[in-house]
C-alpha cells in the first residue's frame, strides 16, 4: 500500500543576532577637503582603536563601506563593550586637538531578526554617540559602567513600528539630541458619525453601519 508524503518545505530557522553599524561623521566633506588626509586617518584609527576592540569582543566584520563598518557580535554585551571602547578612545583623541575636525562615529546596534535597524539607529545618533535598542537595552541594562538614557519610540525609514531607543551616556561626549531624533507623531484621522438627514429612522442604523466600516478599514 502506498504511503503519502509530504510535500511541505520545512521552516528554516531565523537566528537572531547582535549587529553594529558604525558610520564616520562628515566623511564627504572631509573627503572633499583633505581626500589622502581622511583615509590615512581613517585607517591609522581602524589598526589603533577599532580593530583591537573588534577582535577584544569576538566581533566580525560583515561588511565595509568607505565611511562605515557592519559588524556582528555574539551576544549585546560584546556589542556595548567594544562600541564604548571605541568612541571613549575616539573621544580622547578629539580633546588632544591634533586636527582641527577631528573623526567621529555614530553607532547603532540592535539585537534580533531585523538587521536594519542598527543602522537605522545609527543614522540618528549624533557624533560619539552609540545608541541601542530595547531588546540591546535589556541585556545590558545591568552592566557596570554602561549607564542608559531613553529617548522614547523613534520613527525610522521603512520600519512600520516606532524603535524604542536609548542612548549610553559616554564621558566626554555631549551632545544633544538633533531635530530628526524627537519624537514624532504619526497622522490621526478621526471618523465622526454619519448624520441621518432622511425622514426614514431606519437609515440611522445604516449611518452606523458606515461610520463602523470605514473606521475598520482605516
Amino acid at each position: 500500500m502506498a504511503t503519502s508524503r509530504s510535500t511541505a518545505t520545512p521552516r528554516m530557522a531565523r537566528k537572531e543576532v547582535t549587529i553594529v553599524a558604525a558610520d564616520l561623521v562628515g566623511y564627504s566633506r572631509m573627503m572633499a577637503h583633505d581626500e589622502e588626509g581622511v583615509i590615512e586617518r581613517l585607517r591609522e584609527a581602524r589598526a589603533a582603536i577599532i580593530d583591537p576592540a573588534i577582535t577584544a569582543e569576538r566581533g566580525r566584520i560583515i561588511k565595509t563601506m568607505g565611511d562605515g563598518l557592519l559588524l556582528e557580535f555574539a551576544s549585546p554585551g560584546d556589542a556595548v563593550r567594544a562600541a564604548l571602547a571605541v568612541q571613549r578612545a575616539m573621544a580622547q583623541r578629539a580633546a588632544a586637538g591634533l586636527h582641527a575636525e577631528p573623526l567621529r562615529l555614530r553607532i547603532g546596534i540592535n539585537h534580533g531578526e531585523v538587521v536594519n535597524i542598527a543602522a537605522r539607529l545609527e543614522s540618528l545618533a549624533p557624533a560619539g554617540c552609540v545608541f541601542v535598542s530595547r531588546a540591546v537595552q535589556e541585556q545590558v541594562a545591568g552592566i557596570a559602567d554602561v549607564s542608559l538614557t531613553p529617548l522614547g519610540p523613534q520613527f525610522v525609514k521603512n520600519i512600520p513600528a516606532p524603535v524604542e531607543a536609548w542612548r549610553i551616556e559616554i564621558e566626554g561626549v555631549t551632545a544633544e539630541l538633533p531635530t530628526a531624533v524627537a519624537r514624532k507623531e504619526r497622522p490621526s484621522v478621526a471618523v465622526l458619525a454619519f448624520e441621518n438627514r432622511s425622514a426614514d429612522p431606519e437609515q440611522g442604523f445604516l449611518a452606523d453601519g458606515i461610520a463602523e466600516d470605514v473606521t475598520t478599514q482605516l
